[in-house]
């Protein structure tokens, strides 16, 4: 992905779900894809899990705040990267656990 895509749909929004779930699929596939075949210039995915406790205000400033910690290395934004640089996939979400 050339730029990062971010967006919050509305409580009725069947569209904005219904979008989420076509790139979580895609993103799910790049995934399996890879560690079926990993390549040995990059062995292993990067992979991090939490369990974090949010109000939803708190969890949007912190998708806004990796967002902005990952737009330098956007592909359209970084023009000098080392020369082994490759593209990732990046994919993140938080969804409320149920109890």
């Amino acid at each position: 992905m050339a730029r990062g895509l971010r967006w919050s749909g509305d409580a009725g929004s069947d569209t904005a779900r219904a979008l989420a779930g076509t790139f979580l699929a895609r993103d799910f596939r790049l995934l399996q894809e890879y560690l079926a075949a990993p390549s040995s210039a990059w062995p292993e995915p990067l992979y991090t899990q939490a369990t974090l406790r949010l109000t939803p205000a708190e969890g949007q400033e912190l998708a806004r705040r990796i967002f902005e910690l990952l737009q330098p290395y956007f592909t359209n934004v970084r023009e000098k990267a080392p020369a082994d640089a490759v593209e990732i996939s990046w994919a993140s979400f938080g969804v409320p656990r149920a109890k």
